[in-house]
C-alpha cells in the first residue's frame, strides 16, 4: 500500500455527496471513516462497500469503513469533512463537537437551499450573490454551495 500523508479522514454524512467525497479522500488517506445516520448504510457500506440509499452502483475503496457511533467514527481522526443538509449543519456540529480534538481542521462541504415556489421573481440575492431562478425546476429551489474550515476553538 501506498504510503499516506493522512492515516484517518472522517467524513460527517453518508448521502451522495458524502459517499463521492468518501471516494476520493480514500486515495489520500490510509483509512476513511464515514459517520451514516441511517444504521443499514453502515452496515452496508461495512459489508459491501456500497449504500443501499444513495449512488447505489457505485463501490466504494476497501480502506472506507462506516458507523452511526460520533465517537468510534472521530478517535484519532486527522481531519474532518462535514457534507450534512446546511439544515442539520448546526447541530450535527454540536453533536458530535465532544468526541473530536479542537484543533483537527474540519472542513464543511454544504448546500442552501432556498424556495422559491410561487414567486415572480427573476434572480435572487444570497449574501451578495445574484442567482438566477430557474423555473424549469419542478421544485423550484436556488442552490448555493459553500465550503469553509474551522476549528472547534472558534464558536459555532
Amino acid at each position: 500500500m501506498a504510503e499516506h500523508k493522512v492515516s484517518k479522514v472522517t467524513v460527517i454524512g453518508s448521502g451522495s455527496w458524502g459517499m463521492g467525497i468518501c471516494g476520493l479522500l480514500a486515495h489520500h488517506a490510509g483509512r476513511v471513516v464515514v459517520w451514516s445516520h441511517e444504521e443499514e448504510v453502515a452496515t452496508s457500506i461495512n459489508a459491501c462497500h456500497r449504500n443501499p440509499l444513495q449512488l447505489k452502483d457505485y463501490t466504494l475503496p476497501d480502506n472506507v469503513y462506516a458507523t452511526n457511533s460520533y465517537e468510534e467514527a472521530l478517535i484519532d481522526t486527522e481531519a474532518v469533512v462535514v457534507v450534512v443538509p446546511s439544515a442539520f449543519l448546526r447541530a450535527t456540529c454540536r453533536a458530535f463537537a465532544p468526541f473530536v480534538d479542537e484543533y483537527v481542521p474540519i472542513l464543511v462541504l454544504t448546500k442552501y437551499q432556498i424556495s422559491v415556489v410561487g414567486s415572480t421573481w427573476d434572480s435572487i440575492s444570497v449574501e451578495g450573490s445574484t442567482v438566477p431562478v430557474d423555473y424549469s425546476d419542478p421544485v423550484n429551489t436556488v442552490s448555493h454551495f459553500y465550503c469553509f474550515c474551522f476549528h472547534f476553538n472558534t464558536s459555532i
